[in-house]
């Protein structure tokens, strides 16, 4: 700030703008009247994981208290949009798994497939991690397919559970 700064309060008088140095006399009293303040937390000296872990638990309880941080759990809603696809051999058979976090966040997904008509045990399908998945058909048979659903996030520890769609049967046939 300039030398030449002055003290003013803006428009409508909701907010004043201080230019320069405030000096608080040593017995003047300040009173926070906001509806949920933030108490004073002083810098975590955790020296293992599990201190820092508790000490970043209390911050995370008084930012909730505080009104922001959104204290609901978020859900998570997955569907396979069809569990029974029929295709001719060299036809694309595409599979759509519709999942949705209730918060809005980012999701993960990984695609299985399986040997029979399960959504646990499969073999994870290597680079199969988007919403939709285009099966094989080059050849005639019938093969089982699920995906996993996760949260996203970076953080270790997640806001919800994995969550598996259904299997769906992809048929190929000879034309």
């Amino acid at each position: 700030m300039g030398y030449n700064t002055k003290n003013y309060r803006e428009q409508g008088g909701e907010k004043t703008v201080i230019g320069g140095e405030v000096i608080l006399a040593a017995d003047c009293i300040i009173t926070d009247e906001r509806p949920c303040p933030i108490p004073y937390i002083p810098a975590s000296g955790a020296s293992t994981a599990a201190n820092a872990v508790k000490d970043l638990n209390v911050l995370i309880g008084h930012l909730k208290e505080a009104g922001l941080i959104e204290p609901e759990i978020p859900t998570l809603q997955v569907a396979m949009l069809e569990t029974e696809v029929a295709s001719l051999v060299g036809e694309a058979a595409v599979l759509s798994v519709q999942a949705e976090a209730s918060d809005g966040r980012a999701l993960a997904y990984q695609w299985y497939s399986n040997t029979g008509a399960t959504n646990t045990g499969g073999t994870l399908i290597s680079g199969a991690t988007a919403s939709t998945y285009e099966a094989p058909t080059s050849s005639a048979g019938t093969a089982y397919y699920y995906c996993v659903v996760s949260d996203a996030t970076a953080g270790a520890t997640k806001a919800f559970a994995d969550a598996a769609t259904e299997a769906c049967t992809v048929t190929v046939t000879e034309a």
